[in-house]
């Protein structure tokens, strides 16, 4: 519903893009590649006009390659299947797609619920590749959280360990004090650059303003002495009002004050010296995405260790 074919000149068939829903395959692979899962993001593109119902909907929009401007050439004979460029332009880039298919590739749909006292339900990895479920074993005298596997039954991770564990990740993912002094004076070295910048631009932008306000002027002169038809004047007012519009609405954003902007940015980096705070305080949706944005590759938990490809 977001590509269709037209014919050319030639009678050739070629896909156009229909820039409107366009956008909203361009959210879903965002949200996906941030790592939202795939139900949160069907849920809120519903809400953009997207139709597609079904709990493969979002999935199956991601695995089309046509969206990144490329052709699936199925395999025939002694020829793999490949992918070539279309004479189309893509909505997203090729470098998203392919990342897109990476972690595709790597997860499987869960089909427990989220749930906030096992956080890394679903996300977390057997060796076996399985997704790592959550249950309840009885001790000597209550009930004790633990991580298991649906294939491996001798494989139970006791929750209370593996949180722990999982909190020291978290906590050499921080920065150092010393990171984040960087990182603030790196950004107020580039805002002193953009602000200056922005002087610069409103000063331009001014200048035009000026320009096309006095052949308005003139405009409206020619029209009171008689010099133009009103259909002329009609047209040339209109492109002009409508360049003075654009001017004027560009100067308004160069002007607006982003210094609050970049004092709350300023005020929230050293939040980065405590990412196991923000994991617990965000909600399960949220953790899931931080986990799954940070390891690309899947998570798993194999002697007595969480262990990924990269991070």
């Amino acid at each position: 519903q977001h590509l269709h074919n037209i014919q050319d000149g030639n009678g050739k068939g070629i896909i156009v893009v229909d820039e409107t829903k366009a956008n909203v395959v361009k959210q879903i692979f965002a949200d996906y590649l941030d790592g939202k899962p795939a139900f949160v993001i069907h849920k809120e593109v519903r809400a953009l006009g997207f139709s597609i119902s079904g709990n493969s909907a979002i999935v199956r929009v991601l695995g089309n390659c046509v969206y990144a401007g490329l052709i699936r050439v199925p395999a025939y004979q002694n020829s793999p299947e490949r992918y070539i460029k279309g004479i189309h332009r893509g909505i997203i880039s090729e470098e998203d797609f392919w990342l897109a298919q990476e972690m595709l590739g790597n997860k499987r749909p869960s089909k427990t619920q989220a749930n906030s006292e096992v956080p890394l339900r679903g996300v977390l990895k057997c060796p076996c590749g399985l997704s790592m479920t959550s249950g309840w074993s009885k001790g000597k005298k209550k009930y004790y959280l633990y991580y298991r596997c649906t294939k491996h039954h001798g494989i139970n991770i006791p929750a209370i360990k593996l949180h722990e564990e999982w909190n020291e990740i978290l906590r050499l993912l921080s920065f150092s004090p010393e990171q984040v002094n960087r990182v603030i004076g790196n950004s107020k070295a580039n805002l002193q650059a953009t602000l200056k910048g922005i002087v610069e631009k409103v000063g331009d932008r001014q200048k035009e303003l000026t320009d096309i306000e006095t052949k308005i002027e003139r405009l409206e002169e020619k029209m009171m002495n008689d010099e133009i038809e009103p259909s002329t004047y009609k047209k040339w007012f209109n492109r002009y009002a409508g360049e003075k519009a654009f001017i004027v609405s560009e100067i308004k954003k160069l002007k607006e004050d982003n210094k609050d902007k970049w004092q709350k940015m300023m005020d929230l980096l050293p939040t980065l010296l405590d990412i196991p705070g923000i994991f617990e305080k965000a909600d399960i949706n949220d953790q899931h995405s931080l986990i799954r944005e940070v390891f690309k590759h899947p998570l798993m938990y194999k002697d007595g260790m969480c262990r990924t490809p990269t991070i």
